[in-house]
């Protein structure tokens, strides 16, 4: 009832095609764990750089808007919580960014990261090592 209560995907999943179990193979485990939990408590504290990519994407598969909500202000907190990003801060913003403009066709994300990335006098530097690093870009989906 919680899961149908937070998610109209679900409750059309459980209600009307009279699923009993939903399937989450895709998402990690502790993903997952973190989805129920928030699910349950009406909380998402414990989103993390590790998670945020599954919590995301679970949340608009399953169409649960305020834990996209959560996720949205988690990255926009991260972003501006580093006030000196190193190269590794830079290019997981960016390409978390380019992987929801990608999977969900939103820019929000991607352009948080380009603003950031533009901020910094770093600009040219950090798309030379980006182009070198292209072969570490996630392609997971």
């Amino acid at each position: 009832v919680i899961l149908t209560f937070n998610s109209p995907v679900i409750g059309h999943m459980t209600s009307n095609l009279h699923m009993t179990s939903v399937d989450f193979l895709e998402f990690s485990p502790q993903a997952v764990r973190l989805f129920l939990d928030a699910a349950y408590s009406g909380t998402a504290e414990s989103i993390s750089r590790d998670l945020f990519r599954d919590v995301n994407k679970i949340s608009h598969v399953f169409e649960v808007t305020w834990l996209a909500e959560k996720c949205f202000e988690f990255f926009k907190d991260l972003v501006e919580s580093i006030s000196d990003p190193t190269y590794d801060d830079l290019f997981y913003f960016f390409d978390e960014g380019a992987y929801v403009y990608n999977y969900l066709k939103k820019r929000s994300l991607s352009d948080m990261a380009i603003r950031k990335i533009a901020q910094l006098q770093r600009k040219k530097s950090f798309i030379e090592r980006y182009l070198e690093d292209a072969g570490r870009l996630s392609t997971k989906t």
